[in-house]
């Protein structure tokens, strides 16, 4: 036997399923980045993967390369018997005595030890069509010797900038507004989990923080089943509030104070209560009684709920909270309640007197709704209706309703 056939005969019991699996993972770093075009042109499919003929086959093919690079069961048998065999003239003249008894030299290219080596498959193909068995004739076996030294191929550095690529705006927003809809989509998910605190506080902050395309989904969202969202509502608001305060440590802290989102927030959330036909749930005035902050234009939309004969009621109640809760806003809601006790709407006038009669017996309120009653009560003594009923600060209790 030849030393290729011991060594191949050796590693036909060690090709088990996980040390080829290892074997081809530790080969996937030696790779080239790119196909080769020859490997590309001349590979074809194994018919008869893991047969045992192609596993010897295989074994044979690894046998050959191993010897000849100086490795392997067969190599070293040959070795030690050449050493233990008495040296003869035609030893002697032999410059290489290893090459006379396995057909394969042995030259400084390779390297001296097992950790040196790199061991680089040539195998393009195990096809039975292309690949024949290695003869193992002695002739056969010192065409090996021919066999190039194999060169160590340099591991590359990893690089980050190397194995990424930058993103297309429109690309970017896409991916943004996919993985936004995922959230929203995750809320019975959330909730089974226990971290539906999680989910709102994420979604909360990526709405302020986003452009507008992320505020019309989520209103949209919370709007589609407001009864069951409308704590999103809440929490959206106040999240708007902090960000405008300039609370939050990763805005510009020397940036000024900007309530527009924040209003434009609390004005689109009470415009949609409003239209809501049934308001027997109490939302808008919840929303307005539990608001950090009551802007111009929202008591603006407060004043055409109240005018609304359907929801003057409501409105009236809701007006009476805001003034029993907000000390540093009190004088300016009683006004209005008390403008709109001289309303030409008869319903509106009507429960306006209602919610400042049931006011004046509160010893803190009797003063200033008496002061405002004589006032009104001098102006029936004029020939006619003076200007202030028309100036610019009463046509507010008589808002349009497209306004």
């Amino acid at each position: 036997q030849t030393a290729i056939d011991i060594t191949a005969a050796d590693l036909v019991g060690k090709l088990s399923i996980g040390n080829v699996v290892d074997l081809v993972l530790v080969s996937m770093f030696l790779l080239p980045e790119k196909m080769p075009a020859s490997f590309q042109a001349t590979y074809t499919p194994i018919a008869a993967a893991g047969t045992p003929a192609q596993i010897e086959h295989l074994a044979r093919l690894l046998g050959a390369q191993l010897t000849a690079a100086g490795y392997g069961k067969g190599y070293e048998l040959m070795k030690s018997q050449q050493q233990v065999k008495p040296p003869t003239d035609d030893d002697i003249e032999d410059e290489n005595p290893i090459t006379s008894i396995m057909g394969v030299g042995r030259d400084d290219s390779f390297p001296s030890s097992s950790t040196d080596v790199d061991i680089k498959p040539s195998i393009q193909s195990m096809s039975g069509n292309e690949l024949g068995d290695i003869p193992s004739t002695s002739a056969g076996i010192t065409t090996m010797s021919t066999i190039p030294s194999l060169q160590q191929k340099k591991m590359k550095p990893f690089k980050l900038a190397d194995a990424i690529k930058p993103i297309e705006y429109d690309e970017m927003q896409r991916m943004s507004t996919d993985s936004f809809y995922r959230i929203l989509q995750a809320e019975d998910v959330c909730e089974t989990a226990g971290v539906g605190h999680v989910r709102k506080k994420t979604m909360t902050s990526l709405v302020c923080l986003s452009e507008r395309s992320f505020r019309d989904i989520y209103e949209e969202y919370i709007f589609a089943d407001v009864r069951k969202r409308h704590d999103l509502a809440f929490a959206w608001l106040y999240q708007e509030y902090v960000y405008a305060n300039g609370y939050l440590s990763i805005l510009d802290p020397n940036k000024k104070k900007d309530f527009t989102k924040y209003d434009d927030t609390l004005c689109r959330l009470l415009e949609y209560l409003q239209e809501k036909p049934d308001q027997r749930d109490g939302l808008f005035s919840r929303l307005l009684t539990s608001a950090p902050l009551i802007t111009d234009n929202a008591l603006l939309v407060l004043k055409r709920y109240c005018q609304d004969e359907t929801r003057s009621y409501l409105g009236m109640n809701t007006l009476r909270d805001l003034i029993f809760r907000r000390m540093n806003m009190r004088e300016k809601f009683l006004d209005i309640l008390l403008d709109f006790t001289h309303n030409e709407n008869i319903s509106v006038r009507n429960n306006a007197i209602r919610i400042a009669k049931s006011l004046h017996d509160k010893e803190e309120f009797k003063q200033p709704i008496e002061r405002h009653a004589l006032q009104f009560l001098k102006h029936l003594t004029a020939a006619q209706p003076p200007e202030a009923l028309f100036g610019e600060d009463k046509k507010a209790s008589t808002i349009p309703s497209d306004t």
